[in-house]
């Protein structure tokens, strides 16, 4: 999400990254640089504001949401994307064997029975597209 977050201000863009952990906040210097706007939630409300990065994001503020980190949180996200009408991409993370695409060991579940090789079709998706719950 950094270098997202670099080349959007790049190229112009106003940036915000929201940040969700579950305890301990990390990175946090990096991002805050990238960015015209920072704020973040903790689980354990050690630091930032108490509860979950959907607590905080409000998608119909933004043109689009990028959005990385695990499946749950990209889920809850998209899920709020989708209700504001807002374009939510999210990164995946999977196992990758050959990198090409021909082994489908990275192959994850989009809707209406649609497979995607994460490491050939990706690893950049819309949100709506994959299948949380596969």
């Amino acid at each position: 999400m950094l270098l997202t977050a670099r080349a959007l201000k790049a190229g112009g863009c106003t940036v915000h990254c929201i940040c969700g952990f579950r305890d301990e906040p990390f990175f946090t210097g990096e991002l805050k640089a990238a960015a015209d706007g920072f704020a973040f939630t903790t689980e354990s409300g050690c630091a930032g504001t108490k509860g979950l990065v959907t607590g905080i994001l409000e998608p119909g503020e933004y043109d689009a949401v990028y959005c990385c980190g695990p499946v749950a949180m990209m889920k809850a996200v998209t899920e709020v994307c989708i209700r504001a009408g807002t374009p939510v991409y999210v990164s995946l993370e999977t196992k990758m064997a050959c990198g090409i695409g021909g082994c489908l060991v990275c192959a994850c579940a989009g809707k209406q029975g649609k497979n995607y090789r994460v490491c050939k079709d990706g690893p950049v998706f819309r949100g709506e597209d994959v299948d949380y719950d596969a």
